[in-house]
């Protein structure tokens, strides 16, 4: 194969396998070998969880490169793009393009992207003024948004060069879903649940941004009309205890189900 192919490094600091980073495996499944070389950039952490559905031809290199003040781990991935010859550094989500982005432009990286997954209108105090993101744009050439919505949060509350703002709809691989599949032997069994009982399985990581405390404020609304419904929560994150807790102060246990990450929704 071609030397001459473009050198992709797809970068996330990321500990959690949640949905930027399947995406990312999407992208790096289906970059045409003939012109594209992919590498992965990511957590140890990440990379052992999401490891079954890493393409075999990927370079991947673990890093700790989760705060700008790691400079042992700064150097380490300044080495990599030089040595490598990096073309394009693709960096998923601004608190990974923050540490990596500047350290690409210092080691003259051609082109340098940066892909929001989403608004992230969570963001409290000096972090909701978005000025560090600003600054570190000067450092980006593209800002990938994944929706209309998501371009126009990046031009008008971010206040991110438009020039710079490109829309690109994200992908999804209809392969994957298999219709008319049953559940498996004693799945419902296994959770608790029984054959008649309704259910609401909501997908997310555990995060502020996906907003499952409004939910659970609600959910003592929903019972009293369905009230065998039964809450699925699939996924992990930072506020795993404080939703547990507000589930049993709100008298929710029996209703709701938190079943942590799962690599086969």
């Amino acid at each position: 194969m071609s030397e001459t192919r473009i050198r992709v490094l797809h970068f996330t600091n990321a500990t959690v396998y949640a949905g930027a980073e399947e995406h990312m495996l999407t992208l790096l499944r289906g970059l045409d070998r003939r012109q594209f070389q992919p590498f992965l950039g990511c957590h140890a952490k990440l990379y052992k969880e999401m490891e079954h559905a890493v393409p075999a031809d990927v370079r991947v290199f673990w890093n700790m490169l989760e705060r700008p003040t790691r400079y042992r781990a700064a150097m380490q991935f300044a080495r990599i793009l030089r040595e490598h010859q990096i073309d394009i550094l693709h960096s998923h989500m601004f608190q990974s393009s923050l540490v990596a982005s500047p350290l690409a432009w210092m080691c003259r990286v051609p082109v340098i992207i940066e892909t929001s997954h989403g608004a992230e209108r969570w963001r409290k105090g000096w972090k909701s003024h978005f000025w560090a993101d600003r600054i570190i744009s000067r450092f980006v050439n593209y800002h990938i948004a994944v929706s209309e919505s998501n371009g126009k949060f990046l031009i008008e509350a971010k206040g991110l060069p438009a020039r710079k703002v490109v829309v690109i709809r994200n992908g999804c691989d209809p392969a994957q879903f298999v219709p008319g599949r049953r559940d498996p032997a004693g799945l419902r069994k296994s959770l608790g649940i029984s054959e008649e009982d309704p259910v609401m399985l909501v997908p997310a990581r555990l995060e502020p941004q996906k907003g499952h405390s409004f939910l659970l404020a609600a959910l003592p609304s929903v019972l009293m009309e369905f009230p065998r419904l039964k809450v699925v929560l699939v996924g992990d994150g930072i506020l795993r205890k404080e939703l547990e807790s507000q589930a049993a102060s709100l008298g929710l246990n029996p209703s709701v189900r938190f079943i942590g990450y799962q690599s086969k929704i």
